[in-house]
């Protein structure tokens, strides 16, 4: 066996991908990490907005995620996984998943030139718990500072998460970074509650999302209602299960109000996990007025929802699409963040919460934007083009720190 098959062998049974060649070439390499390739559009739509702006002769991008083999075909990128596909079960088999993804990532930093976070919802509470994304992005910054390699943390989604160990990790990535921006003033915040004092100081930009080219389509009419897959994220068996079928059967009455009103309703999920929901309100009607529309994609979401009147957002990314559509939206959501999006974009509207929310209330909201619906929507194209030009020019400095790279061994 030859030196080099020797090192491949060595790198397949670590778990470590042999593609070292395959960063060789005068193009800065940037690791772009989240949670990509999992059937989730937001994050898809996030993905594909950070290719657009590292689409450059002199960025050569690699996706680090949970999901290559989809993010790849999706994207037409390379991609590798971080974590393990299997572990053995019991502590050892944890323990295992942990190293591995831990020689992996410090691997990574080696390989590239820059190692970026772009945007996910990683380090909320509705994300993972500490030894799923908060483990991975402090094992990245360490890699990366040991790699003497830029570590970015580009306009991402914090909140200040529940456990000691999770908020170890949050602190010290954050404290790692060469650079940080974030989605909002409620990330910010996040972020200096678990210790990154030094957070206070930087910008807080927006979503990356909007940085993507707004839809405009013909326009259908009626009603778009996003629903998700929600079960709420500290909740667990029967307790889950009972808080999912209230929020469906809450659904269930909106568009039966919508419906008594007049409104043809179109169904849409954020994720591929929703489609089970959608189907089942759709089902519900035998009118032929509410249709489930199966997208699976974010152009083809971004398109249903530029082709409505008004649109309700259960899923954080179903608002930000709908203002990026150009569409007036309710948000009946899960966090403050998607009410701290709407306040960002200077468009204060009627807000409710996902498990409490009043459908007759969220109809009569809906007849309230349709009532304005010219001059919303003039504001929040508007306020989306501002958002995109903060995005424009955070990526100005982007680039100067991208380009601050040192050669590889």
């Amino acid at each position: 066996m030859t030196s080099a098959s020797a090192a491949a062998a060595s790198a397949s049974v670590s778990g470590i991908e042999p593609w070292r060649k395959d960063l060789s070439g005068r193009r800065t390499v940037v690791a772009v990490c989240g949670h990509f390739g999992c059937g989730n559009y937001g994050n898809e739509a996030t993905l594909s907005a950070v290719l657009a702006r590292l689409g450059r002769s002199e960025y050569d991008p690699i996706v680090f995620c949970d999901g290559p083999e989809e993010a790849a075909r999706t994207h037409g990128v390379r991609a590798r996984r971080l974590s393990a596909r299997t572990a053995p079960h019991g502590p050892v088999g944890a323990a295992w998943r942990l190293l591995r993804q831990a020689l992996v990532s410090f691997a990574a930093c080696f390989r590239v030139d820059a190692v970026m976070i772009a945007g996910s919802g990683g380090l909320e509470r509705y994300g993972s718990g500490p030894f799923g994304f908060p483990f991975t992005i402090w094992v990245l910054s360490l890699g990366a500072r040991i790699a003497r390699r830029p570590f970015l943390m580009v306009d991402i989604g914090v909140q200040e998460l529940p456990t000691a160990l999770g908020r170890f990790f949050a602190r010290k990535a954050g404290r790692s970074a060469t650079y940080r921006s974030f989605r909002d003033d409620i990330s910010r915040n996040a972020m200096v509650s678990m210790g990154v004092s030094a957070a206070i100081a930087d910008d807080v930009i927006g979503d990356l999302v909007f940085g993507l080219p707004p839809e405009r389509v013909p326009k259908l009419g009626g009603v778009v209602v996003g629903v998700m897959d929600y079960r709420r994220c500290d909740a667990y068996g029967s307790q889950a299960v009972e808080v999912h079928r209230q929020y469906v059967d809450r659904c269930r009455r909106l568009i039966e109000s919508l419906r008594r009103s007049g409104h043809t309703v179109r169904v849409v999920g954020g994720d591929d996990a929703d489609a089970v929901v959608g189907r089942e309100l759709a089902d519900q009607f035998r009118d032929g007025a509410v249709t489930y529309l199966d997208v699976s994609t974010p152009h083809e979401l971004l398109a249903a929802l530029a082709e409505a009147d008004v649109a309700v957002a259960s899923r954080y990314h179903t608002l930000v699409m709908s203002l990026l559509a150009g569409t007036p939206v309710i948000p009946i959501g899960y966090s403050a963040k998607h009410v701290a999006a709407l306040h960002r974009l200077g468009l204060p509207t009627a807000s409710f919460d996902i498990e409490t929310f009043e459908p007759v209330e969220v109809a009569l909201a809906v007849e309230g934007q349709l009532d304005n619906r010219d001059e919303v929507a003039g504001r929040i194209v508007s306020a989306v083009e501002t958002a995109r030009s903060r995005l424009d020019a955070e990526w100005l400095t982007l680039h100067g720190v991208l380009r601050r790279r040192r050669s590889r061994p």
